[in-house]
Formats: structure tokens, C-alpha cells, sequence
């Protein structure tokens, strides 16, 4: 096994591990605020520790998400000029998807 893939496949697994407490607290701290009002809700997911937390599972989520769709790419993409438009259309859309999450804490910690 290569050392690319190797560290592809530790990334991907390290991710994964770590995603699993991260949704949990998310998961359980938006159940909790489920029949809260809306004004309630934000004060709690403003406060600095839940950012941090949902910076982190940001950033998690999307580099899984991103490892995740490469592996798909190299298993059923096959044409030469085809393969390096599609990780490049990866990378951009993960890069996007995290700029707009972190944008959106950042407002959330803001107000």
C-alpha cells in the first residue's frame, strides 16, 4: 500500500471517529433545545464552546465528506481529462461547503 493511500485511509478513519461524538453532542444539544423558542436556541449555539464544537464537526463532516467522494471518484471515473476536473469540482464544492458553515457559526457567535 502506498504512503498516499495509507494516510488516506488513517484520515478517513480518524475522521469518522472523531464524527461520532461530535454529532452526538450536536445531535443531543439540538434535541434538548427541540421545543425551545427560537431566541432560546440561538443564545445556547451562540455561546463560544458550542461554536467551537460545531467548527469542529464542521470541519470534520466535510474533510470525511471530501475523503469520502475521492475514493468513489477513483472507483468509477476513469477518463484521463475527466478524473482531475472531478477532484478539482470536489475540493471546491467541500471548500465552499465549509466556508458557508464557518460563516454561519462565526454569525451565530456574533449576535
Amino acid at each position: 500500500m502506498s504512503q498516499k493511500a495509507s494516510r488516506h485511509f488513517l484520515h478517513q478513519r480518524l475522521t469518522a471517529i472523531a464524527n461520532i461524538p461530535l454529532a452526538g453532542v450536536i445531535a443531543y444539544a439540538l434535541l434538548l433545545h427541540a421545543d425551545s423558542h427560537h431566541a432560546a436556541a440561538k443564545n445556547f449555539f451562540s455561546q463560544p464552546i458550542m461554536t467551537a464544537i460545531l467548527l469542529l464537526f464542521l470541519t470534520s463532516a466535510v474533510y470525511h465528506m471530501r475523503l469520502g467522494m475521492e475514493v468513489v471518484m477513483d472507483d468509477y471515473i476513469h477518463g484521463r481529462r475527466l478524473r482531475p476536473l472531478a477532484g478539482a469540482a470536489n475540493i471546491a464544492f467541500a471548500l465552499s461547503v465549509w466556508i458557508l458553515g464557518v460563516l454561519a457559526a462565526l454569525t451565530l457567535l456574533a449576535s
